[in-house]
């Protein structure tokens, strides 16, 4: 398709971390195809999601089948002409196809498999290998799918560092939250993550809390903030006092953004956040499993990012392990 007959691109995501790694993505669409119409698709707890560079946003619950849920209804409304959802499930692929045929969108773009690699209805990246590539760099090879001459022509102008400008925040809990707080810096922890929980890899949440207190113990003029949302099925415990605050999110994608770009150093599960994190810039230190290290690494958008890696199994020596994290995580902030 020649650009200018592109007249609506919908990308779709699976969730709030999907949506993170795929900002690149979307940037680089709108600054390579500003008259086309872009729209996300994405299931997330977070509400509020608006970016400058993103005309609609709409959520959907699930793709159960060509024509039952929720997707094929909200993406008939989208009037798509391209699509493009960075899954590899053959399964699905052969639904987006009847999908297709049936709203008239014209291209899927998607990651190879059996099924699209030879079907005229779709277009995917060749050889499909993501390596040891960023996520957000191989999602970037599916935008170049739309228009390759134009893509390799212009993407070096696009300044991705300027994403996060264009985010919209909120900071009216933010503000509320922090007022009369006095502090040299802000050190944010996130102990969330449901997809690193069910591979094993994380602290219990007392030691979280426990490494929470002692850099509040530590660094008098730190104030640390214990990240937490309203839709986690835990709650902290705790005794706050003068430098160490549990902050609750409503469910506000706006407000988490907010309380992020305050942040001056992050400390967290792989994650969401850490994506958003990355996006805003801000220096964080990460646990993170091994396989996730090739793709969801942090530094993407030229920020100061570091990790500790551990295998699933890391129980056999818990205490090491977390004493050898709690330990890095000293010279970190040390150096603030």
């Amino acid at each position: 398709m020649k650009k200018e007959d592109i007249k609506s691109i919908v990308m779709c995501a699976y969730g709030f971390g999907d949506s993170m790694i795929y900002m690149k993505a979307l940037y680089a669409i709108k600054k390579l195809y500003p008259n086309a119409r872009l729209s996300l698709l994405y299931r997330t707890n977070f509400k509020d999601i608006k970016l400058d560079f993103v005309d609609e946003i709409v959520s959907y619950k699930g793709i159960e089948s060509d024509k039952e849920g929720d997707f094929y209804e909200k993406l008939k409304g989208l009037n798509c002409d391209i699509l493009i959802i960075p899954r590899r499930s053959t399964t699905l692929h052969k639904t987006l196809d009847k999908i297709a045929k049936s709203l008239n969108i014209k291209k899927i773009i998607s990651f190879t498999n059996l099924y699209n690699i030879f079907n005229k209805n779709f277009k995917t990246p060749f050889p499909s290998i993501i390596r040891n590539k960023h996520l957000s760099e191989f999602i970037l090879s599916l935008v170049r799918q739309i228009d390759k001459k134009h893509f390799d022509e212009n993407i070096k102008n696009i300044d991705f560092s300027q994403v996060k400008e264009h985010i919209y925040k909120d900071f009216s809990i933010v503000d509320s939250f922090l007022n009369s707080i006095k502090y040299d810096k802000i050190i944010g922890i996130n102990c969330f993550s449901y997809h690193s929980q069910n591979e094993g890899v994380n602290f219990f949440i007392r030691d979280w809390i426990r490494l929470a207190q002692n850099i509040a113990s530590t660094h008098k003029n730190f104030l640390v903030i214990l990240m937490h949302a309203k839709f986690e099925s835990i709650n902290f415990n705790i005794d706050e006092s003068e430098n160490l605050r549990v902050f609750t999110n409503d469910e506000s994608f706006a407000s988490l953004v907010a309380i992020s770009s305050k942040l001056d150093y992050f400390i967290s599960i792989d994650t969401g956040n850490v994506h958003l994190c990355d996006i805003l810039q801000i220096p964080s230190f990460i646990l993170i499993r091994p396989k996730a290290t090739r793709h969801f690494l942090g530094g993407s958008y030229n920020g100061v990012f570091d990790k500790m890696v551990v295998k699933p199994g890391f129980q056999k020596h818990y205490k090491k392990t977390f004493s050898a994290f709690a330990k890095k995580v000293e010279e970190k902030l040390s150096t603030l």
